[in-house]
């Protein structure tokens, strides 16, 4: 489909079905942390990440280990790797914070304020909301470009070959 295409947006998700889907922002992030299952409630700041990137156990702005975790612009070699090659992060999720960037269901706006509770992201536009960084991240200037809380946007109508998505389960 092209952006103009009147069909584009029609995409919807029966939140009660047993079934597969894209993950939220909010649930890719705490993916992307390694919450625990039990502790997901839907609840996260914006600006209350515990975790930098997935697996690290590092301050706010330390990447010293992220190369054991993810594939970004310094040892990626310009090219996707095959997952599973990196170490995973605590909920045995690899390549969360590099290799490609991940669609989430999401489409792009600013945050509401206060506390999100089950948030499934504004109405339908023209860019979903990414996560996770890619194999042209550069993490030696700007180490936020593989961490968990970055958001970028992808037009979905567009191929891209460092843009993928995983699916989730309800």
């Amino acid at each position: 489909p092209t952006v103009n295409d009147p069909t584009w947006n029609d995409a919807v998700v029966n939140w009660s079905a047993n079934g597969y889907r894209l993950p939220t922002d909010v649930e890719w992030m705490w993916a992307g942390m390694g919450a625990p299952a039990d502790g997901q409630d839907g609840r996260i700041s914006p600006n209350g990440i515990s975790k930098v990137y997935a697996g690290s156990t590092e301050g706010s702005q330390q990447v010293k280990n992220i190369g054991n975790y993810a594939w970004y612009f310094s040892n990626s070699g310009n090219k996707t790797h095959p997952v599973g090659t990196k170490i995973p992060n605590e909920l045995g999720l690899y390549d969360m914070s590099g290799n490609v960037w991940e669609l989430c269901w999401d489409w792009n706006d600013d945050y509401p304020s206060g506390t999100l509770i089950d948030y499934r992201g504004p109405a339908p536009s023209t860019e979903r909301v990414v996560h996770g960084g890619d194999i042209v991240s550069d993490v030696s200037y700007f180490y936020w470009e593989c961490c968990i809380e970055r958001r970028g946007t992808a037009y979905t109508f567009l191929p891209s070959n460092t843009c993928g998505f995983r699916v989730v389960r309800n």
